[in-house]
Formats: C-alpha cells, structure tokens, sequence
C-alpha cells in the first residue's frame, strides 16, 4: 500500500502541482458508482504545442503504470491547447462504500475517509484533518483547487456539502482551506430500494407501450396491406368483367 502511495504522489508532483483536481462521483439507480476524474495544468505551463502536452502528460501515466493497472482504472488524455490539459481517470464500483475504500485520488485531501454501511444507511465521513495547502512541500503535490462532486438518485439524508444542486452535493477546496474541514453524506437505502423499484416499474411500463406501440404499428401495416390488397382486386375484377 505505500508503494501505491508512493508512485500516486510522484503521478501527482509530475502533472498536478499548482493545479486542480476535478472529481464526479455519480451512483446510478441501482447504487452502481462511477468515478471521474480529471487532473488539469494550464497547457500553457507545459507548452503551446499539442504533441509536447501529450508527451508530457504520457510521461507522467506511463511512470504511474503499475498503480493505474493494479486499481484497474482506465484514461484519456485531454489536449486543449488553448486552456488546461491532463489526464481523465475513471473506474466503476459496486456501491459507494467500495468506491470511498479503493479511490486512489481521496490522499490529497484527507489521509482517512471512511464509509460505513448498515442495513439502513451508507455513511461517509472524513477521519483526520483535511491536508493544508503546502507549496513548498516536496514530498507532496500542492494542489490549488479541488471540487468533489457527488451525484446521487435520490436526495441525501444528512449531508455538510458546500454547495447541493438538485442530487448533487459539492465540496470545495482551494489554498485557504482550514484543516479542520470535514466530509459528511449520509445516504438511505430504504430511499435507494424505493427509487430503483420506481425506475424499474417506469422501464416495465415504457417497455409494454414501446411493444404495444409495435404491435398496433404491424397491425396498421397489415390493415393496410389488406385494403390496398382489395383495391387492386376489385380493379382487376373490374377489367376481367370486360
């Protein structure tokens, strides 16, 4: 685990220093979560040229290989010359405590998150302080901005979140950050099970008018095939009485 450690604070000092870090955390309906995240530098920092940001941001994903393989994430690289550049990295989980225990990008924020879940409830909240913005430390990425976000199917329980639109809940982070901000989201699963049965019920119903729909199409089309069939019988009809 330190190794891993390790070679995400070189990933990290090698692309992010100075910079910022944008995570969407979305749950779809079934309590499935998707992580995005993207990692931005000013281009302008790197270079002017295309091909030297994507060599450079490369560089920095291939000498962070071993740790993005073994937590099985996949990347983009994004190019835009014109603002930021860096790395989108994204992977799906199971439910939401999976994600908060196997993310690799939680460390620059707090050393210990933790989610806990029982038969009602999934419980996230951060342990230790959250980690103060230091740029003359070496040893660990001085990130200036950080915005975590968490789109949720339904509306959360409890929650400290900066901001909330709609089912999304949203923590900021920036150089002045005090250390003793927290994390906290609580999320109901009796909500969850209700929602999802909802949803299911609306895709059943959909899918019955979307057949039904098919089966009074084909009907039409043979209707219609039949009253065109009789026409040109009687026609025919018509000419052979001649």
């Amino acid at each position: 685990m330190k190794n891993i450690k390790k070679i995400l604070i070189i990933f990290v000092l090698l692309i992010l220093s100075g910079c910022t870090v944008e995570s969407n955390i979305t749950m779809d309906y079934t309590g499935r979560v998707k992580e995005e995240t993207k990692l931005l530098i000013p281009s302008e920092e790197i270079s002017n040229k295309e091909e030297r940001i994507e060599s450079y941001v490369q560089t920095a994903i291939n000498n962070s290989s071993k740790l993005i393989e073994t937590r099985n994430y996949k990347y983009d690289i994004i190019n835009d010359v014109k603002t930021n550049s860096g790395a989108l990295l994204y992977k799906d989980y199971d439910n939401i405590c999976d994600f908060v225990k196997n993310t690799i990008f939680s460390q620059y924020l707090y050393k210990r998150i933790d989610c806990n879940e029982n038969d009602y409830y999934y419980e996230i909240k951060s342990i230790t302080e959250h980690i103060d913005y230091c740029k003359e430390c070496n040893d660990w990425p001085a990130i200036e901005n950080v915005d975590l976000k968490i789109n949720l199917p339904i509306l959360a329980t409890d929650n400290n979140a900066d901001e909330v639109k709609n089912n999304t809940y949203i923590w900021k982070y920036d150089k002045a950050t005090s250390s003793d901000k927290n994390i906290y989201l609580k999320i109901s699963k009796e909500s969850l099970k209700k929602n999802m049965a909802k949803i299911k019920e609306q895709k059943q119903r959909n899918e019955h008018i979307k057949q039904s729909l098919g089966i009074i199409f084909i009907i039409i089309i043979l209707l219609g095939l039949i009253f065109v069939s009789i026409k040109l019988y009687k026609k025919y009809k018509k000419k052979s009485d001649y």
